[in-house]
């Protein structure tokens, strides 16, 4: 198992030889690894394919050293995304909703890829809702929205909360904790908008909170949500 975002290696498991067994054995852990809920699913699987060692790895800008070896990690899917952006974000589905009328209803976005995080604006701004507030990670959204609270300003600034999981500072899931369990920023609608939306990270959201819950690529179904959430 290998996943990578941005310049953080998730987790690499070792692979031994397909005769000896068809489980990896080793999980090699990288410095900046983050410390959520995916860190747990990750040692949760790895122990369930039958890890017994855990090996800390130092890592700088990608590279990693290992074994006396240096090796270059790529993000492959941030790679493809790149060349391609449609692969990662089906944004043709927006052009299928038809003509719609344009809102200043503020929606804020916890997003860290730059590329994902523009491509969702400018999806959302196709769809009609012209009034974006954007945050690199879970800290900048909380702060954004305890700004507002202190200020008074809360319901006029922030309307709806989308929100990735895997985030620098503060993931997504601490995110939705946190305005969740505020008396004064509950109301907020918050969706969950991420890769790992899978059937134990639905069952997370759902105890932290979240309004909904969808994977990155349905960006067509996101408005739909937001319209319906908005609707409320």
């Amino acid at each position: 198992i290998e996943e990578i975002t941005k310049d953080e290696v998730v987790a690499a498991i070792d692979e031994v030889d397909a005769q000896e067994t068809e489980f990896p054995h080793k999980v090699y852990l990288f410095q900046g690894l983050p410390k959520g809920d995916k860190m747990e699913l990750v040692i949760q699987k790895a122990v369930e394919l039958g890890v017994y060692e855990i090996i800390p790895v130092e890592m700088k800008n990608c590279v990693v050293k290992l074994d006396d070896k240096l090796i270059i990690i790529l993000d492959f899917e941030k790679i493809i995304t790149d060349i391609n952006p449609e692969t990662g974000l089906k944004v043709t589905e927006i052009e299928a909703l038809g003509d719609r009328e344009n809102t200043e209803i503020p929606i804020l976005i916890a997003e860290d890829s730059s590329l994902l995080r523009k491509l969702i604006v400018d999806s959302l701004k196709k769809a009609g809702y012209e009034n974006i507030i954007k945050a690199e990670n879970g800290e900048e959204a909380w702060e954004y929205i305890v700004k507002c609270r202190d200020a008074g300003t809360l319901d006029k600034d922030v309307h709806l909360l989308i929100t990735d999981i895997e985030m620098p500072l503060m993931d997504g899931h601490r995110l939705t904790k946190l305005v969740k369990s505020d008396d004064a920023t509950k109301h907020i609608p918050v969706i969950i908008f991420s890769s790992l939306v899978n059937d134990e990270m639905r069952r997370k959201g759902e105890d932290l909170g979240a309004d909904a819950q969808l994977s990155k690529p349905e960006i067509g179904n996101l408005v739909k949500v937001i319209d319906g959430l908005l609707a409320r």
